[in-house]
């Protein structure tokens, strides 16, 4: 019933957005009296069907252009200012720069964003000397130019129809992308760039996580294990509450650190107590329990904590996922061998984790969860 009234209310939403925008389409073109005219037919349909159908199409192209040059903001952004470029990602579409440095076309996907740009420093800064600014405004930076230009054009030059309505949509679109990333805000779990901003203005602590967080990715990406990787990246700090984004990712870095040393019960132990965290964030709770049905089946094996563990929410996340992180198809090919004794279909989970282990966007993830898929074999032989 839920899901039901989303989509209707979607829907709604969507409908009346679409004839806002159609309204104020024929009043910039036809003035003021436009509508009065339209209900005594000056206006033909045909005319008004064109409009909505330009307006619809230039919408579509302007939002893609829209999050395609926020993300190229973030790179450029970050290159301004000393980063080193990862990749960036478009929807599911991701360029990945690979350790010999050669660019690759991968498939990758977070529930809630449009897309992502990733990248690293080449050496060790103090969190203070971090310059995490431009980095995080640039996607913004760059819709604002965008809609300033668009909004100049439509004022300074006399435009064809469909050029007229593109820039309008442009303008609407980069507004939209903008705001909806500039004014502080979570959304899923995730801190918005504006959010990103503040935090790590007020908190040296917080930049400090922010730049290891940016450390551990590129060497992931290389395919780096993080076990592999210096110790003190990985601190044992607990999160203060639910809006201690910085400190909560770090507790989740710190956790994954443990579980890929092979101290299962200890990273365990961590994402029980992320479950005391009231309102986890949902993308972080789900993200967490990836790891915790492993851990817990690896550990004490407690029904009645797996079956608060996987829920149909979580079920239906890992399987929407699997494609794209190895530690989702690592996580159901444990549940399906443990707990549904499914091993036709662990089986296939397995051959499949280990021949994508070079397509994931993080390689050095991907080493982990087929070392994990081969400790829960393991605890099967051993039965």
């Amino acid at each position: 019933m839920k899901a039901t009234l989303k989509i209707l209310l979607g829907l709604i939403g969507g409908a009346v957005i679409g004839l806002g925008i159609a309204y104020l389409i024929i009043v910039l073109m036809d003035g003021p009296d436009a509508i009065e005219n339209l209900k005594t037919k000056d206006i033909g349909i045909g005319k008004l069907c064109v409009s909505i159908a330009v307006t619809f199409a230039s919408l579509i192209v302007a939002v893609v252009m829209q999050f395609a040059l926020h993300e190229t903001g973030h790179a450029l952004g970050g290159l301004a200012t000393g980063f080193r470029f990862l990749s960036i990602r478009l929807f599911k579409y991701a360029i990945v720069r690979e350790a010999d440095g050669k660019l690759r076309y991968k498939k990758f996907n977070i529930a809630g964003t449009g897309g992502q740009c990733l990248m690293d420093f080449d050496k060790d800064r103090e969190p203070g000397d971090i310059p995490f600014f431009w980095y995080n405004a640039g996607g913004v930076m760059m819709n604002i130019l965008s809609a300033a230009l668009a909004i100049i054009a439509l004022r300074m030059f006399d435009l064809p129809m469909v050029a007229e309505v593109f820039c309008m949509m442009t303008a609407f679109a980069a507004i939209m992308i903008g705001g909806m990333n500039g004014i502080p805000l979570s959304m899923n779990g995730l801190s918005n760039d504006g959010r990103n901003i503040m935090l790590l203005w007020r908190d040296k602590k917080a930049r400090g996580f922010f730049f290891r967080m940016m450390q551990m990715a590129g060497g992931l990406s290389r395919g780096e294990r993080l076990k592999d990787m210096p110790e003190e990246w990985f601190q044992d700090v607990k999160p203060e509450g639910k809006d201690d984004y910085f400190t909560i990712t770090n507790r989740m870095n710190y956790m994954t650190w443990l579980e890929d040393r092979g101290r299962y019960d200890e990273a365990r132990a961590i994402c029980e107590e992320l479950d005391s965290i009231e309102k986890l964030p949902t993308l972080l709770a789900m993200e967490k329990n990836a790891d915790h049905i492993m851990l817990e089946l690896l550990t004490t094996n407690r029904k009645a904590v797996v079956d608060t563990i996987m829920t149909k929410q979580m079920m239906r996340y890992l399987e929407a996922n699997k494609a794209y992180s190895p530690m989702k198809t690592a996580a159901l090919y444990a549940f399906n061998l443990l707990c549904r004794n499914d091993k036709e279909k662990a089986d296939a989970l397995y051959e499949e984790l280990k021949a994508k282990k070079n397509d994931y966007l993080m390689p050095g993830e991907a080493l982990m969860a087929i070392e994990m898929a081969e400790a829960v074999k393991s605890c099967v032989n051993k039965e």
